[in-house]
């Protein structure tokens, strides 16, 4: 959802992205079959910051796909953990209040925090002693706790965002 009340929708099974008013009206959408560049392969995952610009986990083209608030190609960044064609880990992604990202990468069992840019600000691979075991579904509550569905460990892990590791505290 935008700060419009907006819904955004990613339609994994078709590749296409569809956005729908608060009263569920269908409003515009894209079909990305025909342009090469926006061309999504397993989509599963969508975040809208506040400035409307979009950004989409395409597990299997590897990528989070950056658009603006119109559809249209900004940017993207690799995520080499997503692994192609394997239905056992959907990967997800997380727009923090800060703008920065965090990704799940369930082959690898932990979660990337990224800026904006793809650039990796930090690594987590579990709580204490306690390691991720297929890392996939992504919420934040208004506390700013993270909410980390670990799929193979049948858990919800709550991370408070402020520890999640950053370059400086390596």
């Amino acid at each position: 959802m935008d700060t419009k009340g907006d819904v955004w929708v990613v339609d994994t099974g078709t590749g296409r992205i569809l956005k729908f008013d608060p009263e569920g009206e269908f409003l515009f959408g894209l079909d990305t079959s025909d342009e090469e560049e926006t061309k999504l392969s397993e989509p599963v995952g969508i975040e809208v910051g506040p400035d409307g610009d979009v950004l989409v986990a395409d597990a299997w083209n590897r990528r989070v796909l950056h658009l603006d608030r119109n559809l249209s190609y900004l940017s993207e960044f690799p995520v080499p953990g997503w692994t192609p064609d394997d239905p056992n880990t959907r990967p997800y992604l997380l727009l923090l209040p800060d703008q920065t990202i965090v990704l799940s990468e369930p082959a690898r069992h932990r979660l990337l925090h990224a800026e904006a840019s793809g650039s990796i600000l930090g690594v987590l691979e579990g709580i204490g002693q306690t390691p991720f075991a297929n890392p996939t579904g992504l919420a934040l509550d208004d506390r700013g706790f993270l909410y980390v569905a670990s799929s193979g460990l049948n858990q919800i892990v709550r991370i408070l965002v402020t520890d999640i590791p950053t370059p400086e505290e390596d």
